[in-house]
């Protein structure tokens, strides 16, 4: 089973592909979440920017 498992193409690689795609999977969704984080500021930002001028004139 050891042998198996070091094999190109084997159990060891399916399991480092697997863990590899779930890595990715999960920087993808961190990155996904800062862009989220990010837009929503902004928006807030330029609400509060155009109440402010509203506000004035």
């Amino acid at each position: 089973m050891q042998t198996a498992a070091n094999t190109p193409g084997g159990i060891g690689d399916n399991r480092y592909i697997k863990t590899s795609q779930y890595q990715l999977v999960k920087i993808i969704r961190m990155i996904f979440g800062w862009i989220g984080i990010a837009v929503n500021a902004i928006v807030r930002l330029l609400v509060d920017i155009i109440k402010g001028l509203a506000g004035k004139s």
